[in-house]
């Protein structure tokens, strides 16, 4: 499985190791780490990857409704979202 691992907000070289040892754990690749500074936006979707990692829930939407769709719209394109700690 290949993936990205998306920072947002503080201490973004403590999600990038806990992502990291995710990703040994569960046997994924780590193709590129992508953050606030860059985005999430529509090239990830063109990227060829499997799933996005990231270190905790609201890393990637505070609010619970924009997670959901941000999720759903992932799955759209058979992308997974992984969360390395928390739910």
């Amino acid at each position: 499985m290949k993936a990205i691992i998306y920072t947002r907000g503080g201490n973004e070289s403590r999600q990038i190791e806990k992502c990291e040892e995710y990703a040994k754990a569960n046997g994924i690749t780590v193709v590129e780490t992508v953050s606030t500074e860059n985005g999430l936006s529509a090239y990830v979707f063109n990227m060829k990857i499997d799933a996005i990692i990231v270190c905790d829930a609201p890393r990637i939407a505070r609010k619970k409704s924009d997670y959901m769709f941000t999720e759903d719209t992932l799955q759209k394109f058979g992308i997974k979202l992984l969360v390395a700690e928390g739910k």
